[in-house]
């Protein structure tokens, strides 16, 4: 009787554990969409002849393990199209490498947290930083074409 007892018991912990676990994987689920849909609402502030990606394109970050790899594009071809953009409007921005550095930052060290997890504190700063550089840019584009979204 008592066997059966501590094994329901450990079946509760198994089932919370699992519930809590699933429960975080959704949230940063979430959350990467969030930021996700941040970079997309700036491509819409981009001209079409100055993207360098297509604006669906940034979904592909939410392939697994593919991501670590597209989102050194994701960084480059971003920062491209906004100097592309930039220039074609003889804009300057008060963020004149367009958040590469940082966004190059953060992609070297998502992908280096794959094996060497201490990597993962200096990618989640640097995606902040990163996450908060689009929306400026954003917000800067959109005030110098006199647009909001």
């Amino acid at each position: 009787m008592q066997s059966n007892e501590g094994m329901a018991a450990l079946m509760s912990i198994l089932f919370v554990v699992l519930g809590v676990m699933l429960a975080i994987i959704l949230i940063g689920l979430l959350i990467q969409c969030l930021f996700i849909w941040c970079i997309n609402k700036l491509q819409d502030q981009i001209d079409d002849e100055n993207l360098m990606m297509s604006k669906g394109q940034v979904w592909l970050c939410l392939i697994p393990l593919f991501n670590y790899y597209w989102l050194f594009e994701v960084v480059s071809r971003l920062s491209e199209s906004l100097q592309r953009e930039y220039d074609a409007h003889g804009f300057t921005s008060r963020i004149p490498d367009f958040g590469s550095g940082v966004g190059k930052i953060f992609a070297i060290s998502w992908a280096v947290s794959f094996v060497f997890s201490p990597a993962a504190l200096v990618a989640f700063v640097c995606w902040i930083i990163y996450w908060v550089k689009i929306v400026q840019l954003k917000d800067e584009l959109a005030g110098l074409k006199g647009n909001r979204f």
